[in-house]
């Protein structure tokens, strides 16, 4: 290559030497550098953004949910012990009817034996 004259008036171009070529790449590689880690962090930020947003409404679901539970316990202990008062209702009314039983036998019974007497009376 042939070399230039430099007038007063000329300067050299930052191509026109090795080490100004280095220069221009290693400013290109410094801008995409700097392109990237802004990608890199608005990317990072709009991943927050929706682990944020994600996390507030399993948040609310798991709140609701456990209220739910609580109210459903709640209702478990109630019937359960409805479940145990109508047991003994049953128990109660079973013994009742057995000796409802036994009273219409005997009352039976006595019907029979009046009979006989009568039937046997002059």
């Amino acid at each position: 290559m042939a070399k230039k004259k430099l007038g007063a008036r000329d300067t050299l171009s930052p191509l026109d030497t090795p080490l100004g070529r280095i220069e221009l790449l290693l400013e290109d590689v410094r801008s995409q550098n700097s392109a990237t880690l802004e990608a890199m962090l608005a990317a990072q930020r709009t991943t927050n953004e929706r682990i944020s947003e994600l996390d507030r409404r399993l948040s609310e679901r798991i709140d609701l949910l456990a209220l739910a539970v609580r109210g459903n316990s709640r209702d478990i202990r109630k019937n359960s012990e409805d479940i145990r008062k109508n047991s003994e209702d049953i128990q109660r009314v079973e013994q009742k009817l057995d000796r409802k039983a036994d009273a219409d036998g005997v009352r039976d019974l006595a019907t029979r034996v009046v009979r006989l007497e009568q039937t046997r009376t002059p």
